[in-house]
């Protein structure tokens, strides 16, 4: 084959190598207009929640349910998921083989051209260095890949636990504002009728002051509740997905079970293994190790090899094999091996931080569950006596028999009893939720990733 022939052939090469990147289309997308929110709990119906039941809102939706709909729905969480799409695409752009180099050069004569001809070098080169480090890159992307799954898990089982957190502070703050509310009617009326009796000289201005003090301290009281419950209402439709005139009922939840400290001693052990951001950390960990190997393997001298034909303007051919050889003596990427090793370091200290982390807010939970069990058992014991105290109390206020400021103490003591109440049951729930959530307890949060396609209940396009 001749030299005019093997450029031809070449140029075609090279004319198909430029239209390669044509295969690949683009295509334009254009960004919602409009919130795709659920407008309706209908598409979840008869979806598995877990392996012995299916979502069902027909008698409410229990801290379960609420928990299924979070992990499945939620904007946030969707968010979060597309962007394993791009650890995937660098695992897949770091096992890709180095591309062939082709260099191809053309020399004309000019002046006297006698017997001279154009001269032309044709090059195939290969970097062989990189292929050195390959497998280090694709093990650190693939560990890289894993620690973002783990990462997206461990924030749908945070969504889970504010969602269920919101849940019960929703259902607390409508008892408290049930409370509230009967309480501000039974105390209209007395105002409504000591203010007539002021009027026919019945009770005194005292009296008649008394009751108007305690009508405007619980309105004010009552005010703030409804003003906490309407931003809980939002932020719990938002973390489920839903719009914001969606009406969520959640059913009764009794007292949580206490979380046994025995068995919270065994769960400590094998947590490293079993909790998502503590197993993300591990894989950033292995992760940072490939790194690190990488680097040092880029520190042997990198080979390139060049395979080329050429001819020169006297019509002489030749064909040669070059080798480039990059000499570690003064960088040897030593600089790079520094910073990983240096990175390496951090990680370990950052995985035994969050190690000592959980043990200390573990700790501190099963404490606080102790402290408010014993809160607890204490108001209900007391509660009740209390009750009796402010209805004997009242009765003898109404009949004039008690001053003013002795109902309003006795009155305000039980009002403000009975909401702590409901406050340390709305607390006792939060800290259950929090150490199910540190603890990895088992049947509570997703364990994978994969979730039931939810069909889309807006109508925007």
């Amino acid at each position: 084959m001749n030299l005019h022939h093997c450029l031809h052939r070449t140029g075609i090469l090279i004319v198909l190598v430029l239209l390669i990147p044509g295969c690949m289309t683009f295509e334009k997308q254009t960004l919602p207009q409009e919130a795709t929110l659920g407008h309706d709990l209908t598409a979840f119906s008869d979806l598995p929640v877990s392996d012995d039941r299916v979502f069902d809102s027909g008698d409410g939706l229990d801290l379960v349910e609420v928990g299924f709909i979070a992990a499945i729905n939620n904007p946030t969480l969707k968010s979060e998921r597309a962007r394993l799409e791009i650890a995937r695409a660098q695992v897949f752009s770091a096992g890709l083989w180095p591309d062939l180099v082709v260099d191809a050069s053309v020399d004309k004569p000019h002046g006297d051209t006698a017997g001279l001809v154009s001269g032309t070098t044709v090059g195939l080169s290969y970097e062989l260095g990189a292929l050195l480090t390959r497998g280090a890159r694709v093990a650190a992307e693939d560990r890289t890949r894993e620690q973002a799954h783990l990462d997206v898990l461990w924030q749908e089982w945070q969504g889970v636990q504010r969602a269920r957190t919101l849940a019960v502070h929703a259902r607390i703050e409508a008892q408290q504002t049930e409370l509230l509310q009967h309480l501000k009617e039974a105390l209209n009326a007395r105002y409504e009728r000591s203010a007539e009796a002021l009027a026919t000289h019945d009770v005194s201005v005292e009296v008649n002051a008394a009751d108007l003090v305690a009508l405007v301290d619980l309105q004010g009281q009552l005010t703030r509740l409804v003003q906490a419950h309407n931003d809980t209402l939002h932020e719990l439709n938002l973390v489920l997905g839903l719009a914001p005139n969606v009406e969520i009922a959640i059913t009764p939840m009794g007292e949580p079970e206490p979380i046994d400290a025995a068995a919270v001693k065994d769960r400590l052990v094998c947590l490293p293994a079993i909790r998502p951001d503590l197993m993300a950390l591990r894989a950033g960990f292995d992760a940072q190790q490939a790194r690190l190997r990488g680097a040092i393997l880029a520190r042997f001298p990198a080979l390139g090899v060049t395979v080329n034909r050429a001819r020169d303007t006297s019509d002489v051919r030749t064909g040669g094999l070059g080798i480039s050889l990059i000499l570690p003596f003064l960088n040897g990427n030593r600089g790079d091996v520094a910073i990983q090793r240096a990175t390496r370091a951090q990680l370990r200290q950052e995985f035994a931080a969050r190690l000592a982390q959980s043990d200390s807010d573990v700790d501190r939970l099963m404490e606080l569950q102790s402290i408010l069990r014993s809160e607890a058992d204490s108001l209900a014991r007391y509660l009740p006596e209390l009750k009796a105290v402010l209805d004997r109390t009242s009765a003898a206020y109404d009949r004039g028999d008690v001053p003013p400021s002795t109902f309003l103490a006795v009155q305000s003591t039980w009002v403000a009893q009975r909401l702590e109440q409901l406050r340390v049951e709305q607390v006792g729930w939060d800290n259950h939720i929090a150490l199910e959530t540190l603890l990895a307890l088992p049947g509570v949060y997703p364990e994978r990733l994969e979730q039931p396609t939810v069909e889309s209940t807006d109508s925007s396009p």
